[in-house]
């Protein structure tokens, strides 16, 4: 684990955490002005995913991005960040409802509280009616939420207009490619028509774009800077690392520490997600691999020695080697095309996290 990026990391987690709750209790009395009693609740609740931990990872490459390039307006940043913060947690939010997810950061998550709270308003409800209501309120307020709210704290930033219209139109972008992403992902669920390469346009468009190529743009935009070269090295680098960030997350979701990971290591099997993982076992797997997989994959029922048959052929199929080694190799070439802009950086050491954070993605646990 790189320890200097750990340091940086810690620190601006210290630091944003300080300022972020404090903006959200402003953003949360501008939000509810007009809201009903239980709006408001479902707000709060739906809002609590934002200020109960996290990694803050995609706000601090923002600021990163905006440091190595020259930009030194800490307060405008800082909106900015906190834009790029609540547009991760509305996409997880939304990311873990369409997942059935019932834990996050180890905690409940929004659309488990908001399930809850709405049986607290008429308790008779069916269960399935009260699941469908919930679906209804999260994608209905994860849209609503990212427009408005992130429109909102840009405006207030003194950054130039144009600035500010390049800033709104990026996260708009992501936000489409993200939405793109999850519909592949379902498509990919109900027609099998499995392969590597789909599994990873898949990873590609539905966090990559959001979790490093957005964060890293966002910074560099915010500096007013427009330098072809340096958006080209950007965008190849957050292509490659974003990949290995989530080619990792992937192995994370099956072997990783629950309470290491704040999140289930049986959830991808049990949502019968087709990661590189998955799809690895189908085009290299044995045909006794494929009916191991395919009699658990998918289902909520699965116990953990069933969990566990699943892992042991992601194991003895080569399928684990394979990921981790391939998100080695993406996290090299991240490395080596941002190395294209490092003539243009200000500050070497903001710069320097860029090397730090390809370390980081492939030997994470959490």
């Amino acid at each position: 684990m790189n320890k200097q990026f750990l340091q940086k990391l810690t620190a601006f987690q210290n630091s944003f955490n300080a300022n972020f709750f404090l903006e959200i209790e402003d953003l949360e009395k501008h939000m509810m002005e007009n809201m009903s009693h239980s709006l408001q609740e479902v707000y709060r609740r739906y809002n609590k995913l934002s200020t109960n931990g996290g990694k803050r990872i995609r706000p601090f490459l923002a600021d990163v991005s905006y440091s190595a390039f020259g930009g030194q307006d800490t307060k405008n940043i800082r909106k900015l960040c906190i834009a790029v913060e609540l547009t991760n947690s509305y996409i997880l939010a939304l990311d873990d409802d369409l997942d059935r997810t019932q834990l996050r950061r180890n905690s409940p998550t929004a659309n488990k509280s908001i399930y809850e709270y709405l049986l607290t308003l008429r308790p008779t409800t069916e269960m399935s009616y009260a699941h469908h209501l919930t679906s209804s309120l999260i994608s209905i307020t994860s849209l609503m939420y990212m427009h408005y709210i992130n429109s909102f704290i840009i405006e207030q930033t003194t950054f130039e207009e144009s600035v500010k219209l390049r800033l709104i139109d990026t996260l708009a972008k992501m936000i489409f490619k993200t939405a793109q992403g999850e519909n592949s992902e379902t498509v990919l669920m109900l027609d099998r028509d499995i392969s590597i390469k789909r599994s990873l346009d898949i990873l590609l468009t539905k966090t990559g774009y959001y979790t490093i190529e957005t964060p890293v743009r966002m910074g560099y935009f915010a500096t007013g800077e427009e330098n072809p070269s340096v958006t080209s090295s950007l965008e190849e680098y957050a292509h490659n690392v974003g990949l290995a960030f989530q080619l990792n997350d992937d192995i994370i979701g099956i072997f990783g520490d629950t309470n290491i990971a704040g999140k289930s290591n049986s959830d991808d099997i049990k949502e019968g997600k087709i990661t590189p993982l998955v799809a690895y076992i189908y085009e290299n797997g044995s045909s006794k691999d494929i009916s191991v997989i395919e009699s658990i994959l998918g289902r909520a029922d699965i116990t953990d020695e069933e969990a566990d048959r699943f892992r042991d052929v992601v194991v003895s199929s080569g399928s684990k080697d394979f990921v981790s080694n391939l998100a080695r190799e993406y996290a090299d070439k991240g490395k080596a095309s941002i190395k294209n802009a490092e003539k243009f950086a200000v500050s070497k050491d903001a710069f320097n996290t860029f090397f730090e954070l390809a370390d980081f993605v492939i030997d994470r646990s959490f």
